[in-house]
């Protein structure tokens, strides 16, 4: 049997209720005993003047229970109410203190749920640098192969001469993209990285040219005109293989494939391109006339 916990409240509560009506009980029943006892003593005449002067000596037994009771009932009462006062503070102590660990336990949850989306958005945008860099690279692999069918219709053309770090490029093309964070989803870059003013081929070092150089002087030279091209991730042969002389008809050709493909990728305007391939040409093409 479970033992029921009574509070003082409750307790001095009911004393409170017992007190208040022993205030009426207790004064008329002892009233009802002395009219029982000695009422034959007393006189009920209205008009005797004597007995209303002593009325309050006469009733004085019930009269003074009636104001002990009144005096007891009033202290038990406020006692009573400091007590509920009391234990409506200490409940509203216990209400503030189970909505503040509510309010901690939803704090939790929440940077628990945010902790997850946050782990969950990483994963998909993770997943998202991983496909994109992979349709980066093949689209790039496939604008090489079609520029190969344009530029290069010889046989010596099937040794790779342009080497891409498609990683490099990748980062070059896209900054704003990480694998935490993407902010562009297409296969073009967002902002040109060359244009005329800041050309990927150095034509001032073209216009060193000599046609009496070395074969060592125009390899440096060629490599010093692509050093920007280096930078990017992009590596164009610029030497002479050991069972055939270098092909200054080649190169161009590799230089002019370089230039369509960082135009398809955005890094370059088409107006930008025509230009640099105008230059590129203007400092090779006196070779080939001499070559011919």
């Amino acid at each position: 049997m479970e033992k029921t916990i009574q509070l003082p409240t409750s307790k001095w509560d009911r004393a409170f209720t017992i007190s208040f009506h022993l205030t009426w009980i207790m004064p008329i029943a002892l009233l009802l005993i002395q009219l029982i006892s000695i009422g034959k003593y007393i006189s009920f005449d209205i008009t005797n003047p004597s007995n209303w002067k002593e009325i309050d000596k006469t009733f004085s037994v019930p009269f003074g229970s009636f104001l002990f009771m009144v005096t007891t009932t009033t202290l038990i009462g406020l006692y009573t109410r400091s007590l509920q006062i009391s234990e409506q503070l200490r409940l509203a102590r216990a209400q503030q203190e189970l909505s503040n660990e509510q309010l901690l336990l939803a704090r939790k949850q929440a940077e628990r749920y945010e902790s997850q989306l946050n782990l969950s958005l990483k994963k998909e945008s993770f997943m998202l640098y991983m496909e994109h860099t992979k349709q980066f690279q093949e689209n790039l692999k496939q604008t090489i192969k079609s520029s190969k069918g344009v530029f290069r219709m010889i046989k010596s053309t099937d040794k790779e001469r342009v080497v891409i770090n498609y990683a490099r490029l990748y980062r070059k093309t896209f900054p704003e993209n990480t694998p935490t964070e993407m902010g562009n989803l297409t296969l073009e870059s967002k902002e040109w990285l060359f244009d005329r003013s800041n050309p990927p081929i150095n034509t001032r070092a073209l216009k060193n040219l000599k046609p009496d150089m070395s074969e060592r002087d125009i390899e440096i030279t060629l490599r010093e005109a692509t050093e920007s091209l280096l930078g990017i991730g992009i590596f164009v042969k610029a030497n002479s293989d050991a069972d055939e002389a270098f092909n200054l008809h080649l190169f161009m050709l590799d230089i002019i494939m370089v230039l369509t493909i960082l135009q398809s990728i955005g890094l370059m305007g088409r107006e930008d391109v025509d230009f640099i391939k105008g230059e590129t040409m203007k400092y090779l093409k006196p070779f080939f006339k001499e070559s011919e």
